[in-house]
């Protein structure tokens, strides 16, 4: 006799996976809602981007002052 499996595949990735298919689902509502874009001033530019777009980049370099910061303290 041949034994069957406890879980199908797609549930094996659904309970493994969970966290980064609703990462991406969060991402994906937040592009959505936050498409129109906003005009600022960065020194002597005058840039016109989508918001969800400043909005990463703000945050990307939020982290990596931040890890910056944790590995200082670390270090002494």
């Amino acid at each position: 006799m041949t034994s069957t499996p406890d879980r199908t595949p797609i549930l094996t990735v659904l309970r493994e996976r969970w966290v980064a298919i609703v990462l991406v689902i969060l991402t994906a509502a937040f592009v959505a809602q936050n498409r129109n874009r906003v005009e600022f001033d960065l020194f002597w530019m005058n840039l016109r981007l989508p918001l969800w777009l400043v909005m990463t980049v703000i945050a990307a370099v939020g982290v990596v002052v931040g890890l910056t910061m944790s590995n200082r303290r670390r270090l002494h």
